[in-house]
Formats: structure tokens, sequence, C-alpha cells
């Protein structure tokens, strides 16, 4: 094995390897909060009101279960 290196170097160069990949998925990261943004915006006309399995346009069965919902 050849000489070691220093272990402050060594931890120096990993410090900087975890730092850029840090910084990497950051970007990744928000590249794809500004894609489903965007999406999500062109979506929205499309989407209809959720129905309950009642069909009077409620998001919940409060009026059939009111005692589940207090």
């Amino acid at each position: 094995m050849g000489p070691r290196k220093n272990k402050n170097v060594e931890f120096e160069e990993i410090l900087n390897d975890v730092i850029q990949e840090s910084m990497d998925f950051n970007s990744t990261l928000k590249t794809n909060i500004a894609k489903n943004k965007n999406n999500s915006n062109k979506s929205n006309g499309n989407q209809k009101k959720a129905t309950s399995r009642f069909g009077n346009g409620s998001d919940l069965d409060s009026d059939v279960f009111p005692d589940l919902w207090d």
C-alpha cells in the first residue's frame, strides 16, 4: 500500500464531494419542483370537484355520517 494521505486532506476531499453532491441534489430538486408547479398549473382547469359516493358533491359524507366528523 502506498503512503496514506494526511487525514485532514482526506477529510476535506470527502467533505467537498458531499457538498458538491448536496448542491447537485438541491439543483435537481428545484428543477423538479418548478416542473411540478408548471404541470399543476396546466392541469388545474381540467380537474372536477370530487364527489362523494352519494353524488351530492361534498368531499366528505358528513351529511350521512355526521357523528364521524364532529
